[in-house]
């Protein structure tokens, strides 16, 4: 757990909202925060169970939280399979994402195609390691895959 001393300093939250779901006896909170244009993000807040007090109520925030994508983004997964087509449905519109190929191939050399700063949650910035990684087999089970690492061909 962080230790320290901190300065408490006069804020205002803004850009969203907020709706909180804190079941009394749970050790999480499943939150939802919308913008202007609708829900950005759902949140996963582990903390200790509720408690009631003299003034009001309280909890204990732990470490580890847990941010969820509204959609993984429209790639495939890493490896030779591929995607499941799938619909998504916005305000009674509906919009077909049709099957993906697998992407077999890793190149951190070119990490600007693992991150899109318009979906930060969905995304890594990889550094530049010069590194391939090539699946060259998937076992049937999905639990044994042959990777081929070797320096990016630039």
């Amino acid at each position: 757990m962080a230790t320290g001393e901190w300065e408490l300093a006069a804020g205002r939250w803004h850009d969203t909202e907020l709706l909180l779901w804190k079941p009394p006896a749970a050790w999480f909170s499943i939150n939802a925060f919308y913008t202007g244009s609708g829900l950005r993000n759902w949140y996963v807040n582990f903390e200790h169970p509720i408690r009631r007090t003299e003034y009001g109520f309280d909890t204990f925030d732990l470490t580890v939280d847990l941010v969820i994508n509204l959609i993984q983004t429209f790639d495939s997964p890493f490896g030779l399979r591929p995607t499941d087509a799938f619909t998504l449905h916005r305000n009674g519109v509906e919009l077909r994402v049709p099957t993906a190929p697998g992407v077999a191939v890793f190149d951190d050399h070119h990490g600007d195609h693992y991150y899109d700063p318009a979906n930060p949650t969905s995304g890594v910035i990889v550094p530049d390691t010069n590194t391939r990684i090539t699946v060259l087999n998937e076992a049937g089970d999905g639990h044994h895959v042959v990777l081929r690492v070797e320096p990016s061909d630039g």
